[in-house]
């Protein structure tokens, strides 16, 4: 009975507002406690879910990936609001992907999220992965389809503990479109003398390389912060990836965290709703196969002063060249 209210009062909102993400009652399982910007993360990528699923739909196997899923539900620090967590919003949106991976390290988080999502509706085409997403990439690339599959992966680490290495595997063996939180206020920039030393590989493993230490010090005399280096620094990894190219303007600012922001998506210009409905600017650039286009949708920013210095998330989607379309 509770589960069906549940499902019906989950509904993509209108306006962007911490207001709009639902509330859930305790069920007795696993709850997280997060900071309340946590709100608008999940609020942001809900959105994303629903622009992504829909404007794929019937094109591919639309395949939802979570590296870091929880729990499912998530207390905000600070108030006494229990809100969804990413994973379950995922599962809420009026075209649902085609199939979900959720891959998490805790087992306690991973069976709270599990019983939740078999309440919500155990027919839904889940995979769970337990285990450290580094470490996980040959099992959630098996679940993978090969053939005519595109994933979205939205990837919400604590830290810098998410390698590049994983990111690239992921990337060459699949269609795939990212989401990435870059967490580098509450672990980078707190680390940042133990990092620079040159047994520390933490940083290594994130950038994919070692050459960034000798970037920072040419980055440090020129007065660009440590936060603002690593970011560019990542975006620069994704672009030799084959993603799109993305610089710190374009990147979103979260308060007490420092993420990259960008949205690139591809997406039928006759049969997706347009992303006005979701309170979203909308710039499209005509591609040369008939009823394609490129749409690039800049995410709204918050009300932070102008010297926060802080940056958030980041949807990447590939040139169409790597998923076989004409390009401009």
């Amino acid at each position: 009975m509770w589960a069906l209210s549940f499902f019906t009062a989950w509904t993509i909102p209108d306006m962007w507002t911490k207001d709009n993400l639902p509330d859930v009652e305790p069920d007795g399982l696993y709850v997280p406690e997060v900071g309340e910007w946590g709100c608008d993360k999940y609020l942001r990528v809900w959105m994303y879910d629903e622009i992504f699923a829909r404007s794929m739909k019937g094109k591919w196997t639309r395949v939802y990936l979570d590296l870091f899923a929880g729990a499912g539900y998530a207390y905000l620090k600070g108030s006494k609001r229990i809100v969804p967590s990413s994973a379950l919003l995922a599962l809420q949106i009026p075209d649902p992907f085609d199939l979900y991976i959720f891959c998490e390290a805790d087992p306690k988080p991973l069976a709270a999220l599990q019983a939740r999502v078999q309440r919500l509706n155990p027919s839904v085409p889940v995979h769970f992965v337990k285990g450290d997403a580094n470490e996980s990439v040959e099992a959630i690339l098996r679940l993978i389809p090969v053939q005519r599959s595109l994933t979205f992966c939205f990837v919400d680490p604590f830290g810098t503990n998410v390698r590049l290495s994983a990111i690239r595997q992921l990337a060459n063996a699949r269609k795939m479109d990212f989401l990435i939180l870059l967490a580098l206020g509450m672990d980078a920039n707190r680390n940042r003398d133990r990092y620079q030393k040159e047994a520390c590989e933490r940083l290594d493993d994130f950038l994919g390389g070692r050459d960034w230490r000798k970037r920072w010090e040419e980055a440090k005399r020129s007065g660009k912060g440590f936060r603002g280096f690593l970011a560019e620094q990542y975006a620069e990894a994704m672009s030799a990836l084959g993603y799109l190219d993305t610089n710190l303007e374009e990147m979103y600012p979260y308060a007490y965290h420092i993420e990259t922001c960008y949205c690139t998506i591809w997406r039928s210009s006759v049969s997706t709703t347009s992303p006005k409905v979701f309170g979203l600017k909308c710039e499209s650039t005509a591609m040369s196969r008939p009823g394609l286009a490129s749409k690039v949708l800049p995410i709204p920013q918050p009300s932070l002063p102008a010297s926060h210095p802080t940056y958030a998330h980041l949807i990447r989607a590939r040139q169409p060249s790597a998923y076989g379309l004409p390009t401009v």
